[in-house]
């Protein structure tokens, strides 16, 4: 086997997927990884406004969650926090479940009924569509009139 052959296999076998992996996990990186690590490090510092405008900040260990250990007001927050957590998911669960028994009746009017619950899941999707079309539409379209040089460019055909 030639060289030339063993590097592409070894590309296409060792490299290509980690380069395919490389936009998602710096996606991942961006949006998740970094600010829950930016917050637990922030965690153990004291910062006043002072920390937006010129990061100023000290460090002070575990004395921020001795603070919220400690705090009278955590408990009831805690409590009304779960509770009204707890409430929205069992009402969502009760309703979803009455809409689904509902619909799995012969009644009249049981297709109306299904449009009525189908459209706010599809209305969304529908106006963003429309409004992508718009967007990119080949004469007056925010895109073409943006980029230089796409005046009257047909994105769509």
């Amino acid at each position: 086997m030639s060289s030339s052959r063993l590097g592409r296999v070894w590309f296409e076998g060792r490299a290509l997927p980690w380069l395919l992996l490389a936009p998602a996990g710096a996606i991942v990186f961006g949006l998740i990884l970094y600010p829950v690590g930016r917050t637990f490090w922030l965690s153990f510092r004291q910062a006043g406004l002072t920390f937006l405008t010129r990061g100023e900040s000290r460090f002070v260990g575990l004395d921020n969650y001795a603070d919220l250990v400690t705090d009278p007001v955590l408990r009831p927050v805690f409590l009304t926090t779960a509770g009204f957590g707890f409430a929205c998911v069992a009402a969502t669960m009760a309703v979803g479940l009455a809409v689904a028994l509902l619909l799995n009746q012969r009644f009249r009017g049981r297709a109306a009924l299904g449009v009525l619950v189908l459209l706010p899941w599809a209305v969304p999707r529908v106006a963003a569509g429309v409004v992508w079309r718009w967007m990119f539409h080949d004469q007056y379209g925010l895109v073409n009139w943006l980029l230089p040089g796409f005046e009257g460019y047909s994105w769509f055909n």
